[in-house]
């Protein structure tokens, strides 16, 4: 009966941890949308920099974690889309990959 549970509560965990994962990577590439955007639209030089700089990072650290979080294919398609965005700003901002 306790190992039932423990093995019930630790999919539970695990099944909430991927759900956060998740919810991390939209906030990740859509805060580095926002970066992108900002570093757009700003006529002042250090300003475009650093919010470029600020996007690449947020690109970057999806990259990294991407793969330890199962996607569904709705999650996948929707992340996918934002990613390339997100890739076509960073370009257009002189960003090479």
């Amino acid at each position: 009966m306790i190992l039932s549970t423990a093995v019930r509560d630790f999919g539970q965990s695990h099944s909430d941890a991927n759900a956060t994962s998740v919810e991390f990577l939209n906030i990740e590439v859509d805060t580095g949308l926002m970066f992108a955007g900002i570093a757009s639209e700003s006529d002042d030089d250090a300003k475009t920099l650093r919010n470029r700089e600020n996007a690449r990072k947020a690109y970057d650290t999806i990259l990294r974690f991407i793969g330890r979080v199962s996607l569904t294919a709705a999650e996948s398609e929707a992340l996918d889309m934002k990613m390339a965005k997100l890739k076509q700003g960073l370009q257009t901002l002189g960003e090479s990959f």
